[in-house]
């Protein structure tokens, strides 16, 4: 799908990164991350609590 929606009690930050750490993409204070506009490939998903702890790091691959 072209959304990711991260299951949590409470907000979070998403950052979408490349696998070469450069960052994609970064939404505050949701729960979700539209990836429509990336091309097919491998990233990483990491979310963030609103203190910016980190709270879970996911591989994704992103195909249409």
């Amino acid at each position: 799908t072209s959304i990711i929606t991260v299951d949590a009690p409470f907000q979070v930050n998403i950052v979408v990164m490349a696998p070469d750490g450069r960052m994609i993409s970064r939404k505050d204070l949701t729960n979700r991350i539209d990836i429509s506009t990336l091309a097919n490939g491998t990233y990483l998903i990491m979310v963030y609590g609103t203190d910016d702890q980190l709270l879970k790091t996911e591989r994704i691959i992103k195909v249409n």
